[in-house]
């Protein structure tokens, strides 16, 4: 949504860094953490649980990025938003 929203304006390439950070985020979960989990389900090995917890502080760290991300473009729509009214 935000992709539409932004088109064309200057904060489009916020907006799609934002969606290119969900696009990984999903990748990593479905390519890294999924086996690891399917792993782990086979038997405890501490390798992959700290493998998993690595991953999870990685993907905590992009998910803090996003939410800065969506904020700014949040204020700088309604911003927007209040010079048309």
């Amino acid at each position: 949504l935000c992709l539409v929203v932004f088109w064309k304006t200057p904060l489009f390439s916020l907006a799609l860094t934002g969606f290119l950070m969900v696009i990984s985020l999903w990748a990593l979960t479905a390519l890294v953490q999924v086996p690891q989990h399917t792993r782990l389900s086979l038997g405890q090995s501490i390798e992959t649980i700290e493998a998993l917890v690595r991953g999870n502080w990685f993907r905590t760290v992009i998910w803090s990025l996003k939410t800065i991300v969506v904020a700014v473009l949040l204020y700088r729509y309604a911003a927007r938003m209040n010079e048309g009214a």
